[in-house]
């Protein structure tokens, strides 16, 4: 399936170019945009047949593609480093298994036997490994996929791996007061995000992904006194230098899991409305706006092609 292009999402590019003027960062924003939009797509989950398959779309709303064709659940999408490849999860052989295809949504295959958790899969920036969710009962575990032999082994307790641009550590969720954490890729040794003054605030997080140049990670934050098992959690966008960490910029409301745009500009997230289905929505990573993708169904899990 393949829709005729429609302008889906309106770029405010007065704003835009207002905040960027206050910035005082300079930038040709019809023209960054449009290169955005032209050379780049968002893969995303929508039940929007009834059934959770994997569509693409370009970040203007344009070329919106069914992918996945398959009477079986297909989720969490994951582009690779060279933008050829899609990875992700689907139980169509009788449990959640990693697969992968290519951006067109052929050349299906399953990339390993072992079963996995439904979540994202990170790809490591050689595009030669990916880092998966295990879980057995309570406990999560991260394990690394070789993809060359199809060698699993486990790195490390915790939820929600994401690669450093360098590939030498994964950044992670980890502990009872799910603190963000980060593993070493060889040893699997463990050292937080943030300083133990800022992870005894008492939030919870979530999701943590690193932005392409490393500079800096988004995550969700859900307050102590709230449900970790609340849908709709704060975005947060914080600085890697850690005179900075503690004073991240909140973006606003949003649903799990997000990713950041090529440029490390934007991220695309899901949110909902009281009684409306999850949509996607793209923010600016300073917090100065956002413009909704208006996809029929619910929507969620969206990944940015490199």
């Amino acid at each position: 399936y393949s829709a005729a292009p429609r302008r889906l999402l309106d770029i405010d590019y007065a704003a835009w170019k207002k905040r960027l003027e206050t910035d005082h960062v300079a930038s040709n924003d019809d023209a960054h945009w449009e290169r955005l939009a032209k050379n780049s797509s968002i893969a995303f989950t929508s039940d929007r047949t009834g059934n959770k398959e994997i569509y693409s779309i370009r970040p203007d709303g344009t070329e919106l593609q069914q992918l996945t064709h398959h009477p079986a659940t297909d989720v969490f999408p994951a582009w690779a480093p060279d933008g050829q490849t899609i990875a992700y999860i689907s139980d169509r052989d009788g449990k959640p298994q990693v697969y992968s295809m290519s951006a067109d949504g052929t050349s299906v295959k399953r990339l390993a036997s072992a079963a996995v958790h439904l979540a994202p899969p990170a790809w490591s920036p050689d595009g030669k490994k990916l880092a998966l969710m295990q879980r057995k009962g309570h406990v999560g575990s991260i394990a690394i996929l070789d993809l060359a032999s199809g060698e699993i082994h486990t790195l490390v307790k915790g939820d929600s791996p994401s690669w450093s641009p360098d590939g030498k550590r994964c950044l992670l969720i980890q502990g009872n007061l799910s603190a963000l954490a980060l593993a070493d890729v060889q040893s699997g040794k463990t050292s937080p995000v943030f300083s133990p003054q800022y992870a005894a605030q008492g939030a919870f997080c979530i999701s943590p992904i690193w932005s392409p140049r490393g500079d800096q990670i988004a995550y969700g934050r859900v307050d102590s006194a709230r449900s970790k098992t609340h849908v709709s959690v704060n975005l947060m966008v914080a600085s890697m230098d850690q005179q900075q960490a503690s004073n991240p910029t909140q973006i606003g409301q949003a649903l799990a899991p997000w990713c950041y745009s090529p440029d490390g500009q934007f991220l695309v997230a899901g949110t909902a409305g009281q009684h409306a289905p999850t949509q996607l929505v793209i923010v600016d990573v300073r917090g100065a706006g956002r413009q909704r993708l208006n996809v029929d169904g619910k929507c969620f899990a969206a990944s940015w092609s490199p």
